[in-house]
């Protein structure tokens, strides 16, 4: 069973249990670092935002997917102003979409960067491979003019796909092992676990 340590120096160690086995009556660190987000986000100097996008690694599972997302919006409801809270038709306008790929969300970002400007009708394939620290996430679509007024550009999705055992620690990992292999002898001397 997964449990986590929080240390804190004013207080006792807090164990937590797994992150999808948190309560709300449980110390939930996705939602204390959405708050601090919005605060950061929802200030003076930048004004307040009601619309938020979170990107995901292709590989995660629905049930973790929502409760991030439900860590979320709580985090950042409780970073806004009252009035703004207890304004209901204001409210109404509050969302989190999750339903995009880190390498969809990447490629919204770098085509429109990189210059990428399909002109009229143009359509521009791109193919994105996300080789992260801990999976590997590639997405292909179409990059094209959006037909809503309201946007620039619309991304349609043709696949997306991952591994969610084939990243940066995890080949580190694996070349670590390869290098004790290789030094066995003298890592024994040594006493390197």
């Amino acid at each position: 069973e997964n449990k986590y340590k929080i240390e804190r120096i004013s207080e006792k160690t807090k164990i937590l249990p797994a992150f999808l086995d948190l309560t709300e009556d449980d110390w939930n660190p996705i939602e204390i670092y959405a708050y601090y987000i919005g605060l950061f986000i929802n200030n003076m100097r930048n004004g307040i935002y009601l619309d938020y996008y979170l990107s995901f690694p292709v590989t995660y599972e629905a049930k973790i997917r929502e409760k991030i997302l439900t860590s979320f919006e709580l985090g950042l409801k409780k970073s806004l102003p009252s009035v703004i809270l207890n304004d209901k038709e204001i409210m109404k306008k509050f969302k989190i979409n999750g339903d995009i790929s880190e390498p969809a969300a990447y490629a919204a970002c770098a085509l429109q960067e990189y210059g990428f400007d399909p002109c009229g009708d143009e359509e521009i394939f791109y193919g994105i491979f996300d080789f992260g620290g801990g999976t590997t996430d590639f997405d292909f679509g179409l990059w094209k003019n959006s037909l809503k007024s309201n946007y620039d550009y619309s991304i349609e999705n043709f696949g997306a796909g991952g591994d969610k055992y084939l990243g940066g620690e995890n080949l580190l990992g694996m070349l670590a092992f390869e290098v004790f292999k290789d030094n066995q002898k003298l890592m024994r001397e040594k006493e390197f676990t």
